[in-house]
């Protein structure tokens, strides 16, 4: 299996494809105290964090290597308590595994602070990550590389701190500068060879960044200036979506969904203009096209529907349009008419004359 290769799993169980992504490291930050941090998986299936199965971790500390004996059990929501000291601590134990650090609806926080370290004592950092219903990945990850033998999958590579007893970081190293040191390190019963430069290592913390550096590129793993797999697409077939990643996100790009060449649009086909509110049919060129404009389906009318056919209204009456009354003028038949002066109206029914008026065009009493 590749780096950057996929991993595969079954439906139901899509939290061990994520929880195997994460990467978790312990590192102390002074004698008794110690800083645990992982980091939030790579999505199953999709791309966005809302997208994850993972829903949260449960992190254990244990001052001996873990084994499938101290994972989590499905179904079981547990306890935590942020301190090494087994006689102070108040969480959940698995076994001797002290439960350090437990979110449920959690896919953001990322690390967890931890006292009562005990000095020139070895610990061991573990994370189980959990689904929204509590299915954990049963193996786990580690602060550290983990053989698990017949267990459900091979060793899972971790991060690993060395130390040189009796010495601090900024105390120089004594290598000498443009001379190679040679290294040797076991690992799970294979030796390897690392070279150092002196140059590199004037100090204890230089020396230990350039120990961490050559054991990561133990295997050969892929080095590039950019990032693995910078420019590759994902198109989202669910939302027809076209995604482009740039080593470290995804990005949704403009993407043309059409099964043959936009360019070279089948004769037939029809684009509708969206800022101008047109519609074109494609023969020999884009044509204009009529378009009904209806809040349904305008061969299925309902009654009190009208029907104008640019010259007379009719009116559906569940069965046959029938004729409306229409007036046609130029002038807005709600408004007044406008009479010529002199003009007189006489209301016979309140027996007032009334008389028209130009300046104010209306009709006035007159007598």
């Amino acid at each position: 299996m590749g780096v950057f290769d996929g991993i595969k799993d079954s439906p139901q169980r899509d939290i061990r494809a994520e929880g195997q992504t994460i990467a978790i490291k312990i590192e102390k930050t002074s004698p008794s105290t110690a800083r645990i941090s992982w980091s939030i998986p790579i999505p199953f299936a999709g791309c966005r964090i809302d997208e994850l199965v993972y829903n949260g971790i449960v992190v254990t500390l244990d001052t001996s290597p873990t084994s499938i004996q101290k994972s989590p059990v499905n179904g079981t929501v547990y306890t935590a308590d942020p301190t090494a000291d087994s006689n102070l601590h108040a969480g959940d134990k698995i076994t001797t595994s002290l439960v350090v650090f437990a979110a449920y609806d959690d896919k953001t926080t990322t690390f967890v602070d931890i006292s009562g370290l005990s000095p020139n004592v070895a610990y061991y950092a573990s994370g189980y990550a959990v689904d929204n219903v509590l299915r954990y990945h049963t193996e786990g990850v580690h602060s550290y590389s983990l053989p698990y033998g017949n267990a459900k999958e091979d060793s899972i590579g971790g991060y690993q701190d060395v130390q040189i007893n009796g010495a601090i970081g900024t105390d120089p190293t004594g290598l000498i500068a443009a001379t190679t040191y040679t290294f040797k390190l076991n690992a799970d019963g294979t030796e390897y060879t690392i070279a150092i430069d002196g140059t590199l290592s004037p100090t204890y913390d230089d020396l230990v960044n350039q120990l961490n550096k050559q054991i990561n590129l133990i295997g050969n793993p892929p080095q590039s200036n950019g990032y693995p797999n910078a420019g590759s697409f994902y198109y989202k077939t669910s939302s027809k979506e076209l995604f482009q990643w740039d080593g470290q996100t995804h990005n949704l790009i403009p993407v043309i969904n059409w099964d043959t060449d936009p360019r070279v649009p089948a004769t037939g086909s029809y684009w509708y203009d969206t800022t101008n509110s047109l519609l074109f049919k494609q023969n020999s060129g884009w044509q204009p096209t009529t378009v009904i404009e209806f809040s349904k389906d305008p061969t299925l009318p309902s009654c009190d529907d009208f029907w104008f056919t640019g010259t007379s209204v009719n009116r559906w009456t569940g069965t046959v349009w029938t004729p409306y009354n229409l007036l046609s003028q130029t002038v807005d038949p709600s408004i007044p008419p406008v009479m010529s002066c002199p003009f007189y109206w006489y209301n016979e029914d309140a027996l007032v004359l009334n008389s028209w008026n130009d300046d104010t065009l209306v009709l006035f009493q007159k007598l």
